[in-house]
């Protein structure tokens, strides 16, 4: 009970604290004028990095205090708690196991969405030209993407589109 508890309880403040980063990373990027590519991203990352840290944190002082029968770090965790999260303590395996189970379809509705696309349109790939993959190469530099960009023709689309995390691909129509 105490693991579904935290869990709970630790998706609901990673609400606020997930809005809380998104300001901080809008207030810093709008800040400063020049930001090139890579240091936003990489910035982003490190927010992203903090937000899991966070949460981590939010889990372990909610199930610890759970665990020692809510008696020790009362005196800490008296800031934390909100009458309105008492609710999760009756609720909290059935909304645990709800949201594992969303989670779980909607990973695989996208890796099906993904695989399908992938299929889909790296059929019929046409190569193009010797300058245009040059200019890509520099251009993929310039951002900070150190693997290769494969860039090709497809008739499948009817527009440009980007794809691929570790091996990104840009068709072109």
């Amino acid at each position: 009970m105490g693991f579904f508890y935290s869990f709970i309880l630790t998706l609901l403040h990673s609400l606020w604290q997930a809005a809380l980063i998104v300001v901080l990373y809008e207030g810093l990027t709008g800040c400063v004028k020049h930001i090139h590519p890579l240091q936003k991203r990489n910035l982003l990352y490190s927010l992203l990095g903090a937000q899991i840290i966070v949460s981590i944190f939010t889990f372990s002082v909610y199930f610890i205090r759970y665990a020692a029968g809510n008696f020790f770090l009362t005196q800490t965790l008296h800031y934390f708690d909100v009458s309105f999260f008492n609710f999760a303590a009756d609720f909290a395996p059935a909304l645990f196991y709800i949201y594992a189970i969303i989670v779980l379809y909607r990973s695989f509705a996208v890796y099906r969405q993904y695989s399908d696309f992938q299929n889909k349109f790296k059929r019929n790939l046409i190569k193009p030209s010797a300058e245009l993959k040059v200019f890509t190469a520099v251009n993929a530099c310039r951002l900070g993407i150190k693997g290769k960009v494969h860039l090709y023709y497809s008739s499948l689309i009817t527009a440009t589109l980007t794809f691929g995390f570790f091996k990104p691909y840009i068709l072109l129509r």
